[in-house]
């Protein structure tokens, strides 16, 4: 066998030149010199020269360089689609996979290409999609974090040049360094987070869940605060009731600050002003503390006497996630990345303001006049030939008169190709009809300095002065007021299975300003140990029987409730 290889000789003379020989005689042809005298020269039968020229002169025709199905799109129109969804990506417009595969039948449809899309759905396959994403590599599908329009809007050059313009002159005024330059946002987490991280199943299993605590999510927001050396302050917790339970407060941070709100969110009477610190930080921090709620509550739930739900482990689970991601590198990096220190009042370019100008722009979108043809029928309404208003249209004149009279038909003209951005358009902001309850626009303002320094103080006294009035038209009512026993209506479960419609003010109303002196045991907060106000709900716990404002209990509902002191 060893000694057969080797050993055989060619036996004709077709194809004895090379490649190099077989390029040069092509692109001496394509210079305009005769296929007979190449042949001649090169040594290279004439069929086959004519048989590679047209080979080559195919490939420089077709839409992709690569084997098989030519793409529907040329490599022009792709761009020129790719290009548009990148564009509204960037303006907060991002689109769909279903979307764009709706476009572009339209696009196909409108400008008579050649395409095998389904004509039924109306829309290119899914199979175009993932090829048009391998062609494009530098798109890619991805999950869009909601941003507001007031937000986005606000993110223009003007608002941002005056921020730096504020900035520059407090640092060139008081001289602070890093140390001293903070910056302060909140952020909310909730007892059941959404965000819940992938884990490992089975193949070809359908439904795949995780364990999550049973009680509604409540929001509780949390300020944070880190110097341009990295330096975190100990975070605030606004929890979203009357009255601060200790329970709250266990195992959190150490030195954290805890506080409530009635609706749970920040205001004025908790901090003053807030500055963005979610760059670098509180997108990992989110992160790590839905992964420690779902650790936490697998722990809880290996033991029954835990319960099965987080309210008062909030402030524990955050001290985790908070330590794991607060460092240096992060607060650091977040004041570069804002520009904020090292100062950079060049770190936006004018494609960051794009998203602020398409809602500041009134002007509507340019219309395109399309000539009369039977593909009319394939266009949208909203591209459909319309009579011309141009004041350069050719008028219409006397019959008398040498020169022809235009036709309707050639009173439109047809572009070559109709652009993707006709059928893809970055919508526009409608103009605002302002009211007379509209909020103020805020702007970038330096706290002290005199003018809005004095109208902080103004608010201030004004909200005291408020304070005293309400304080001492309640502490006049109280002395006047008839005292009297605490009435309630008790909240008993049934003993029927069946579903029963409750009126919660029913079950739970406080009427009035309840009797102090004559108040036991059983007319006081179980939590905060007071009797409430006017009109205020009470809940009962169905294990101790204690009351508890529906504000202190923690919970949503009277049916089932447990108090503090009975889940601990």
């Amino acid at each position: 066998m060893a000694q057969l290889m080797g050993k055989y000789q060619r036996k004709t003379e077709r194809r004895n030149f090379s490649q190099a020989s077989l390029d040069s005689a092509l692109d001496a042809i394509e210079k305009g010199r005769k296929i007979r005298a190449v042949a001649r020269d090169f040594g290279i039968h004439e069929a086959t020269l004519r048989r590679h020229l047209g080979i080559k002169r195919k490939i420089k025709d077709r839409k992709s360089e690569t084997l098989g199905r030519a793409p529907i799109f040329s490599k022009e129109q792709e761009r020129e689609i790719a290009e548009q969804v990148k564009s509204l990506a960037r303006l907060f417009f991002g689109i769909t996979p279903t979307e764009l595969r709706q476009v572009a039948y339209k696009y196909a449809e409108i400008n008579h290409i050649k395409h095998r899309f389904n004509k039924e759905t109306a829309m290119a396959g899914p199979d175009w999609f993932r090829s048009f994403l391998k062609r494009n590599s530098d798109i890619s599908l991805r999950k869009p974090e909601g941003t507001s329009v007031s937000r986005v809007s606000a993110f223009n050059k003007l608002e941002v040049d005056r921020f730096f313009d504020n900035l520059e002159q407090v640092l060139t005024k008081n001289k602070f360094g890093p140390d001293r330059i903070y910056n302060v946002d909140e952020t909310g987490v909730s007892t059941t987070p959404k965000e819940v991280g992938k884990s490992l199943a089975p193949t070809g299993v359908k439904q795949f869940g995780t364990i999550c605590s049973w009680e509604s999510g409540k929001n509780i927001t949390v300020i944070c605060a880190v110097s341009a050396t990295g330096n975190f302050v100990p975070p605030l917790f606004i929890f979203p009731r009357l009255r601060m339970s200790p329970h709250l407060q266990k195992n959190g941070p150490s030195g954290s600050i805890y506080t409530c709100t009635k609706n749970g969110w920040s205001n004025e009477q908790v901090f003053v002003i807030l500055q963005p610190l979610d760059l670098t930080f509180f997108g990992p921090l989110k992160n790590a503390y839905s992964r420690q709620c779902n650790l936490f509550l697998k722990r809880k739930i290996s033991n029954p006497q835990e319960g099965n739900t987080l309210t008062h482990d909030v402030a524990e689970i955050f001290k985790v996630a908070y330590e794991q991601v607060a460092n240096v590198e992060k607060g650091v990096s977040g004041f570069a990345a804002a520009g904020i220190y090292p100062l950079n009042s060049e770190k936006f370019s004018e494609e960051d303001f794009a998203p602020a100008d398409s809602f500041m722009s009134e002007q509507p979108l340019k219309e395109i006049q399309l000539h009369q043809s039977p593909s009319s029928k394939h266009l949208p309404q909203e591209l459909s030939p319309q009579p011309s208003t141009s004041t350069q249209s050719v008028p219409l004149l006397p019959s008398t008169s040498k020169q022809p009279v235009p036709s309707a038909t050639e009173l439109y003209f047809i572009p070559e190709q109709i652009p993707i951005s006709t059928l893809l358009p970055v919508p526009k902001a409608q103009a605002k009809k302002i009211g007379k309850n509209v909020r103020k626009k805020q702007h970038s303002e330096v706290l002290t300095s005199t003018p809005f320094k004095q109208n902080l103080e103004e608010k201030e006294n004004k909200r005291n002065r408020k304070a005293m009035a309400v304080a001492g038209k309640i502490n006049a009512t109280v002395k006047t007021k008839k005292k009297g026993k605490v009435v309630r209506k008790v909240y008993k479960e049934s003993d029927s299975d069946s579903e029963i419609s409750v009126d919660e003010k029913e079950i739970c109303d406080d009427d009035e300003l309840d009797d102090i002196s004559n108040a036991s045991e059983y007319d006081q907060c179980i939590i905060c140990g007071d009797t409430g106000t006017k009109n205020e709900m009470w809940y009962r716990c169905t294990i101790c029987g204690y009351w508890a404002h529906s504000e202190c209990s923690g919970v949503d509902s009277p049916k089932g409730c447990v108090c503090d002191l009975c889940q601990n």
